[in-house]
This record gives structure tokens, C-alpha cells and sequence, in this order.
């Protein structure tokens, strides 16, 4: 075997792996898909192809729950939480970024780090202190709850994306008169716009999985997000998969859109930000 028919050989190989790697990855998603055109009585019958399009379960769960307030509450709390990420990320960024203080590599180190850390592990401690300050069952202890979970991630982001922007063009813009804020939101915040729409993007994404804070801070069912209400429809007996499966696939065209509509800036922005 000559040289260029390894090659071909191991491209070959490394397609059909990366295609059947691929495949195995969308078994749980084609799940999902055939469920949601199933009747309840012929769920979990084994079947690999659908024997007949059941569209009615698109219909049914608007009627079972209030599937249409879930998926407007979960686009409230995801541009709320986006939002509040973006707008505390982008000083905070700013300021680890140009900055020295004492421990400031440890205090990197411990922000990126908070985002290993299992959420059940404090849900309890947060969930005592919104109650106390009266915040339980509302959309405010969603919305503040998760966007402390979300920050450290945008905050790490920014900062790296400051270290990249040059220190002269803040210097140019003070000779000009500038103060530093003018300097950050005038001369800077255009600069790191990818960043910022990264930042913007993951925080909706987190927002929208978000299940154990609704789930354990609203009693409310016209409150909660999507992810939430589509666990009502999960009863004590009886679990109706056929709908569970046609509400998580509808769950998950929302932030689909949204990632598609902004992946260009959020793949250059990460690896803008983590090379330059």
C-alpha cells in the first residue's frame, strides 16, 4: 500500500467514525422526534419508524397546559438574564481586565471555577435567603438567581476580550477628554461587540435549560419557564411521554433560533476571545 493510499484510507476512516460518532449523538433527539408523532397507547411499542404522523400532539399540548405562557415566560426570564449578564459583565470585565488588585489571578481562578460546582449544593442556603427577603414565587428570584449562577462565565469572557483591545486607543480617547465610563462604552464596547453578544447568547441559553431554581422557587404555574411546566404533564401514575417528548421538542426551536441566527459572532467571539 503506497503512501497516498494510507492517506485516503485514514480520511476514509476518520469520515465514516465522525459520521457514526454523529449518528449515535442523535439517537436521543430522533427519540424525541418519533415520540412526539406517537399516540400515548403506542409509546414505548419499540417501533424504529413511525407507523402513521400523529400530529395531534402538536395540537393537544396547547390545550393540556398553558404550553404558550411557558415558552413566553422562559423568553422573559432568557432576555432578562441575557440582558443583566451583559450589562454587569462588561464593567466587571473591564475592570479585572485593566486593573491590578491583590489576588487578582486567584480571584480569576475562583470566578471561572463557581461554575463547577453542582447548582443543588447552594440551592438550599439561596432558596432560605429569597424567602427571607420575600422574593420566593415571584419572577424576580428567577431572574436574579439565575443571572448570579450565569455571570462568572460572561464576566471571565470580557475580561479576556479587554486584555485584547490595546490600551492606546483608551489613552487616545482621554487626551480627546474622555472620561473612562465615555471611553468604555463609546470607544471599547464597539470593539468587543462579538464578546458581548457571546456573553449575551450563552446567558439566554443557561436561562432557557434552567429547571431546578423555577422548579424550587415557584409554586405558581403561570410562572414557570418552559422546562418546568413541561414536567406537569408528568403525573403520579401515569407519565404521558407522547406529550413530554412534543413539548421538549418544541422547547427546543426557540434558543435554536437564537444560536443560529448569532453563531457566526458566537464561535468567532469565543475564539477571539480565548486566542488573541
Amino acid at each position: 500500500m503506497n503512501l497516498r493510499s494510507s492517506k485516503q484510507l485514514r480520511r476514509y476512516a476518520v469520515i465514516i467514525g465522525s459520521m457514526a460518532f454523529v449518528g449515535v449523538m442523535l439517537v436521543p433527539y430522533y427519540s424525541i422526534f418519533l415520540a412526539s408523532l406517537t399516540p400515548f397507547s403506542k409509546v414505548g411499542s419499540g417501533q424504529v419508524l413511525p407507523v402513521f404522523l400523529y400530529w395531534q400532539n402538536y395540537v393537544e399540548i396547547w390545550h393540556r397546559v398553558i404550553f404558550a405562557r411557558f415558552l413566553i415566560n422562559s423568553i422573559v426570564y432568557g432576555l432578562a438574564i441575557g440582558l443583566i449578564a451583559v450589562f454587569a459583565a462588561i464593567p466587571a470585565g473591564y475592570v479585572i481586565s485593566r486593573f491590578d488588585f491583590y489576588l487578582k489571578n486567584p480571584y480569576k481562578f475562583f470566578l471561572l471555577s463557581t461554575q463547577m460546582f453542582p447548582l443543588v449544593i447552594i440551592a438550599l442556603p439561596v432558596f432560605l435567603i429569597v424567602l427571607k427577603i420575600g422574593l420566593f414565587n415571584t419572577y424576580a428570584s428567577i431572574i436574579l438567581v439565575t443571572s448570579a449562577i450565569t455571570l462568572p462565565f460572561p464576566i471571565w469572557l470580557m475580561a479576556s476580550y479587554f486584555d485584547t483591545t490595546p490600551v492606546e486607543m483608551e489613552e487616545a480617547a482621554m487626551i480627546d477628554g474622555c472620561s473612562r465610563r465615555q471611553t468604555l462604552f463609546r470607544v471599547l464596547v464597539p470593539v468587543v461587540a462579538p464578546g458581548i453578544l457571546t456573553s449575551f447568547v450563552l446567558a439566554f441559553s443557561t436561562a432557557w435549560c434552567q429547571f431546578l431554581i423555577p422548579y424550587i422557587f415557584l409554586t405558581s404555574k403561570e410562572k414557570l419557564p418552559v422546562t418546568a411546566g413541561i414536567y406537569s404533564l408528568v403525573g403520579e401514575h401515569v407519565v404521558e411521554w407522547n406529550l413530554v417528548m412534543t413539548g421538549c421538542l418544541i422547547a427546543i426551536i426557540p434558543p435554536l433560533i437564537v444560536f443560529f441566527l448569532a453563531q457566526k459572532y458566537v464561535i468567532g467571539g469565543l475564539t477571539a476571545g480565548a486566542i488573541k
